[in-house]
């Protein structure tokens, strides 16, 4: 379907919009020295990408699983193809040095009569603090969101105290929790 190699300059200029700068992604001298050995593409790089060959009309995306199975480098081909469609539901895998990486399961839909594609941020949901023995025996999904409103802490300062070398490429962020979604 569509075949791409991610530059450094792609790596550098979406760490720009994204304020992930991970040495694994913007560091090749860093990210031999990780369990990658190279310098990776970020998997939400690559599932955009994929996203973008995917629909080339204005579309409603309605379901996305991702599964990563392997990471892309910097400076690898990477292809993107249709292995599955169903109506409005495909699959897409992303392969790199003959071994299938990532797999892309989306469901679209038309956009509803007057709606922005771009509908902008969903509503605000309040965070539910779960404890481990709510979830001990819990099998299935579970949705994570990012709340950045009134959290303490930061998975650097914790980095730092095991991980002092680490932690310079460690992005500062306060933890995640998990919310209900219904």
């Amino acid at each position: 379907m569509d075949k791409r190699t991610f530059s450094d300059q792609d790596q550098l200029m979406f760490a720009e919009l994204s304020g992930d700068r991970n040495s694994v992604h913007v560091n090749a001298l860093e990210a031999r020295r990780t369990s990658f050995g190279r310098q990776i593409v970020r998997g939400v790089h690559l599932v955009l990408w994929s996203l973008e060959t995917l629909l080339v009309k204005p579309s409603r995306l309605t379901k996305l699983r991702v599964t990563f199975a392997g990471a892309v480098g910097v400076g690898e081909a990477v292809e993107c193809r249709v292995v599955h469609t169903d109506g409005n539901a495909t699959t897409l895998e992303l392969e790199s040095r003959g071994v299938t990486c990532c797999s892309v399961d989306t469901e679209v839909a038309d956009p509803i009569e007057g709606e922005s594609v771009l509908s902008g941020a969903p509503p605000r949901q309040t965070p539910r603090v779960v404890e481990p023995s709510d979830v001990e025996k819990a099998k299935g999904e579970l949705d994570l969101l990012y709340d950045h409103a009134g959290t303490e802490g930061c998975c650097a300062r914790a980095i730092n105290d095991c991980h002092p070398v680490r932690s310079r490429s460690c992005l500062t962020c306060p933890p995640l929790r998990y919310h209900d979604l219904y």
